[in-house]
């Protein structure tokens, strides 16, 4: 886990797609299709999309569903 992506994880910031699907070792292609499928919910700041902190969490085991 990219050292910026863990600060943000503990600091309850949300998270950019493309290291939660590094963190998840998963491809960046295959979490947007999830995210276009609405089987995660995402924040759009502007155009960027981002994970909520207690998503990512969830995501990573890190929090009881």
């Amino acid at each position: 886990m990219d050292k910026d992506f863990r600060r943000d994880l503990e600091q309850g910031r949300a998270v950019s797609v493309a290291p939660l699907a590094d963190a998840l070792n998963v491809s960046a292609v295959g979490l947007y299709g999830a995210i276009r499928r609405g089987e995660l919910k995402v924040t759009r700041v502007g155009k960027r999309i981002v994970i909520p902190n207690p998503v990512a969490r969830q995501l990573l085991g890190l929090e009881a569903a």
